[in-house]
């Protein structure tokens, strides 16, 4: 078995349910719903993306509606993926608990799986939370981004207090209840590119191997702080190689992305890291209706609302824009959001989006030689 053969297997050996091709054309059946619960949070991220705060909750009403318009879209589909996001999801966790219980009945009356995520900062996770949560399988990606000079310079509480000490609890509590399963959503700017393999090795001693590592793209990444990246990446990936030869896998997205395209030029979706995905639409707290949770910020990308219509050609034509984008650019295109928030078009990436492409693919052209 030559050396790609033998990642391959040991990737698909390892991720026969977190990995799965992604569609390059999205067919009419929606299987994923990325669903607002409020804007409300107890922390103040300086990097935040959630525009316009208003401290608003979508009511259950509204989100029984995104639910059923989910179960009337998924068609064939029998696995169905609900994302909790915020704000702070948890600020509003008897709704969460509602929400749950009205889904898993949905599922059951129509004759279908579904699996809730939670995004959340982990700060104000309780033993009745992660009994919930570990109750009803629920998979939970944990916004935190490292140790506690990384985490209290970037996630303070809104008095501007350190963070770290309630997100290190939360983790503790989330992994004893989900174990392996649980996952890191890390966030490296450039003020904090040098601790990025510093981090890694933090929530690896944490039992932690699991980590999407989102790059502030829109940031200024000026030379040394791009270098200063890619020395601490190269380190990543020698930790990689490092695990790998011992059998284990540290699962670093999008790192994985590209050692998988660079063996069978396929594209995956890894769900723990919240894909960017083609069958899926977004409802924000007001029950409007967009492509992804990061348009909801667009009314232009609006394709309806959960009282009135669904705009299915609305949804096609913004397909057909990103499909342009990953025909230029097949294995990554960079955030659609991202590049119409800051140039107005989304099949033109960001600058930095092609300085740090170039970094990983390195990265994963050096996992493939290194590899016997």
């Amino acid at each position: 078995m030559n050396r790609k053969a033998k990642i391959c297997s040991r990737l698909g050996k390892k991720s026969k349910q977190t990995l799965k091709i992604l569609q390059c054309v999205a067919s009419k059946e929606i299987d994923l719903l990325n669903l607002y619960l409020t804007e409300k949070c107890n922390l103040s991220c300086t990097y935040c993306f959630v525009c316009k705060k208003e401290h608003k909750s979508i009511d259950f009403n509204s989100a029984k509606k995104a639910l059923n318009l989910l179960f009337k879209l998924s068609g064939n589909k029998n696995q169905l993926i609900v994302t909790l996001f915020g704000g702070e999801p948890l600020v509003e966790f008897d709704l969460i608990k509602k929400i749950v219980k009205y889904g898993q009945s949905l599922a059951k009356k129509e004759d279908k799986r579904i699996q809730f995520n939670l995004v959340t900062n982990g700060t104000l996770i309780s033993r009745e939370i992660a009994d919930f949560i570990k109750k009803n399988k629920m998979n939970v990606l944990l916004s935190m981004d490292g140790d506690a000079l990384t985490q209290n310079l970037q996630r303070p509480f809104l008095d501007k207090k350190g963070s770290f000490s309630k997100a290190l609890a939360g983790l503790k509590s989330l992994k004893k209840s989900l174990g392996k399963k649980l996952a890191i959503n890390m966030v490296i700017t450039p003020q904090t590119a040098e601790n990025f393999y510093k981090n890694v090795l933090f929530f690896k001693s944490l039992g932690i191997n699991k980590i999407a590592f989102n790059i502030t793209y829109e940031d200024k990444w000026n030379k040394k702080s791009l270098d200063t990246f890619e020395r601490e990446f190269n380190k990543v990936v020698s930790l990689w190689i490092q695990e790998y030869k011992k059998e284990t896998i540290l699962w670093l997205q999008p790192l994985h992305h590209f050692i998988q395209h660079k063996i069978d030029k396929k594209n995956r979706v890894f769900y723990w890291a919240h894909p960017c995905k083609d069958n899926r639409i977004a409802v924000s707290i007001n029950g409007d209706i967009f492509p992804c949770h990061r348009m909801v910020a667009f009314k232009n990308y609006k394709l309806g609302n959960i009282n009135n219509q669904f705009e299915e050609r609305k949804l096609s034509k913004y397909l057909e824009e990103k499909n342009k984008l990953f025909k230029k650019y097949p294995l990554w295109g960079g955030c659609p959001a991202l590049n119409y928030e800051k140039n107005k078009d989304i099949c033109v990436p960001l600058a930095s989006f092609k300085k740090f492409y170039k970094i990983y693919q390195k990265g994963a052209e050096r996992i493939i030689s290194k590899v016997k």
